[in-house]
């Protein structure tokens, strides 16, 4: 293989796979020959991605299938690093330039089929942006770059002091930008208003037909358009008098739009979510699907740059469905009872101002000595549990800015630290969020006060969620169920499960993206004689 044809290939696979790795990760095909579609298949993608930053070396063994000895310098991680960002590969993995006879043949037979692809890959910017066409499922984003996310699909929202999840995606752009509709489908169009409270608690819309320019609420019609699978996406926050009169008679006699076609554009927000603070304009994109779920838009559109990992900035440990934390000694939570596991975790893209929820959490509880193990065992099942690193900036809920201390002698500087507290016996984690889906349809107040915790009180001050108007700050709560069993506010770490004595509490936290960020934290369990 010749140096300027490795030299060529580590800029065209640098350049490239950053955005085409995730497309690879998230439909495991191509659209194209037939060759593309028996290399790129899924089971061989899950093979060798079980997770999005699995890296090139990844990318190109499975498309050779070549056994880990067979590399050793062909394309370095430092070369892609500079591309996709410090962090990206977990180990130094080498291509060999030197393979031998058939099995050289036919790695560079693959990747050069490969790189032809994402040569051709065209239109691609390094951030937020989207490629001129893209394979079946994956589109556009219905704005032009640049934008921000202002608000994740996933996030809490607070407004008025009703809590809810979001359900959709803030995407964040100038005032009279246009949208576009990323998919072809029927399209209507709405007035709406948000009928919400606390008591009963609610949050629903009621919509009427969108009809003419007059007449609508500055910020409250939306588009919609349904594919051809049955998933309606949403467009709020479009202004009236922008609308297409095209888009208004298809609207009427239930025509179909197609890919690229102008909806509307964003109309002039009259509030500021801080940090930024200028007002937030956006276009709220929700998709639904037709069995009614709300889906992560992420899974559908081109995807964003971004090699920020999430942050767990503190734990606190609270009886189940309660608010006050228990006590510490040396600042060791000591827990008895049923718990709860309360986690302030956010995540945040690189070039953007605002803090989302993580898209994925696991946990699972370890355990400091042997004779602890069996018992830990039975607790599986309703055991789920979470961890925390020391926070790395000061902590802003509703209470104000905290100490960043909030305890820290009850937190594990890192995974090493834990790892030399002694022998420990573990169950496996726990995947207790991921969010393709809202585990719910309709009314958006369902679950919300369950998968967030909208405050607790520690050492006499109040620490709150916030979700409103920012800044953003979100506390998890960790122990109210999982993927497999469902939520509700009666789940919780049942600590008479489990002899008296030291556990450790260990959470996993990802990005969309792939980014993962890793911590721990100790507690004392002491429940009395007279418990059951």
């Amino acid at each position: 293989m010749s140096e300027n044809f490795a030299e060529r290939t580590k800029i065209w696979l640098g350049a490239f796979f950053g955005e085409a790795q995730a497309w690879f990760l998230r439909y495991g095909r191509l659209v194209g020959g037939e060759f593309f579609r028996s290399i790129f298949q899924r089971e061989i993608l899950e093979k060798f991605f079980s997770i999005r930053r699995a890296g090139m070396y990844s990318f190109i063994r499975g498309v050779c299938k070549f056994p880990r000895a067979a590399f050793q310098s062909y394309v370095t991680s430092e070369a892609l690093q500079s591309f996709l960002g410090p962090g990206f590969f977990r180990q130094k993995v080498l291509c060999k330039s030197t393979l031998q006879g058939a099995a050289r043949k036919e790695c560079k037979s693959s990747v050069v089929l490969g790189i032809i692809f994402l040569v051709n890959f065209s239109g691609y910017q390094a951030f937020g942006a989207t490629p001129a066409s893209f394979p079946e499922g994956l589109y556009r984003w219905p704005v032009a770059d640049p934008f921000q996310i202002g608000a994740q699909f996933h996030d809490f929202q607070n407004y008025s002091g009703v809590p809810y999840l979001h359900g959709g995606m803030d995407i964040r752009v100038a005032a009279g930008t246009s949208v576009n509709s990323p998919v072809a489908g029927k399209v209507s169009l709405s007035r709406y208003r948000i009928d919400a409270a606390r008591v009963p608690l609610h949050f629903t819309y009621a919509r009427s037909p969108f009809w003419s320019h007059s007449g609508a609420d500055a910020r409250y019609v939306e588009a919609a358009v349904t594919d051809s699978a049955g998933r309606t996406w949403y467009f709020r926050h479009l202004d009236a008098s922008t609308i297409p009169s095209e888009i208004i008679r298809l609207s009427q006699e239930g025509g179909l739009v197609q890919p690229g076609t102008i909806l509307g554009s964003v109309v002039s927000w009259n509030q500021v979510v801080l940090p930024p603070a200028g007002l937030y304009h956006h276009v709220h994109l929700e998709i639904v699907g037709s069995d009614g779920y709300y889906l992560n838009p992420e899974n559908f559109l081109a995807p964003r740059q971004d090699t920020l990992p999430p942050k767990v900035h503190g734990i606190w440990f609270v009886r189940n469905e309660e608010e006050t934390t228990f006590p510490q000694e040396l600042g060791i939570s000591v827990v008895d009872g049923d718990v709860d596991v309360i986690a302030a975790i956010d995540d945040q893209i690189q070039r953007n101002p605002y803090v989302h929820t993580p898209y994925r959490v696991r946990t699972r509880l370890l355990s400091t000595s042997n004779n602890q193990a069996t018992a830990l065992a039975t607790a599986t099942a309703t055991a789920t549990a979470a961890v925390t690193g020391p926070p790395e900036r000061p902590i802003h809920g509703g209470g104000g800015p905290l100490s960043p201390a909030l305890g820290s002698g009850s937190m594990v500087a890192s995974q090493a630290s834990v790892i030399a507290t002694g022998t420990k016996k573990a169950i496996p984690f726990i995947e207790v969020y991921r969010f393709d889906k809202l585990p719910i349809k309709g009314d958006r107040t369902q679950l919300a006060s369950v998968i967030y915790k909208e405050r607790i009180k520690f050492r006499g001050r109040t620490i709150a969620s916030v979700g409103d108007n920012g800044p953003r700050f979100f506390l998890m709560t960790l122990t109210n169920g999982d993927r497999q069993r469902g939520y509700d506010a009666r789940f919780s770490l049942p600590t008479f499960a489990l002899p008296n004595g030291k556990y450790i509490f260990e959470i996993e936290a990802q990005d969309f993206a792939g980014n993962i960020a890793t911590a721990a934290a100790e507690f004392i369990v002491r429940n009395g004689a007279h418990s059951p």
